[in-house]
């Protein structure tokens, strides 16, 4: 055998006797700190639940009614506001940037209807248009 394979084996072993407690310890910490984390992360998802929870119920005891009926358009809502501009479902379609099939699904919806923020936004817009102002933006 080679002095040096065996030198080299002999100086790994030490090395590895003496690396073994610091390393030891080191894991010992690392694990205890990750149990902290995780146990902190928890506590902020709880806290996070609890003041969504308060946030939402103070938020809705202060906003009126209206405001609530307005941010989430029914099949319903959606279809008076059509009539009420005189418009067709293709026509309110090209008013929405959306397709009429879209327009013909929201308004055979029961409650509530989703929609895409853009698409909100849009018809948050034709809800302020009168019949002339409606066409007006159609052509």
């Amino acid at each position: 055998m080679n002095i040096n394979v065996f030198l080299k084996d002999a100086i790994a072993k030490g090395a590895a006797r003496v690396v073994r407690k610091p390393m030891a310890a080191t894991r010992h910490d690392v694990a205890s700190l990750k149990r902290q984390v995780a146990e902190l992360r928890r506590v902020v998802r709880d806290l996070q639940r609890v003041t969504g929870r308060v946030t939402a119920k103070a938020a809705a005891d202060t906003e009126p009614v209206e405001l609530k009926r307005k941010r989430r358009p029914t099949g319903d809502g959606i279809r008076k506001i059509r009539t009420k501009l005189g418009l067709t479902q293709a026509e309110f379609s090209k008013l929405l940037n959306v397709s009429a099939l879209s327009v013909s699904k929201w308004e055979r919806t029961n409650g509530a209807v989703t929609v895409r923020l853009g698409t909100l936004a849009a018809l948050r817009k034709v809800r302020t248009l009168g019949k002339r102002e409606a066409r007006k933006a159609l052509q």
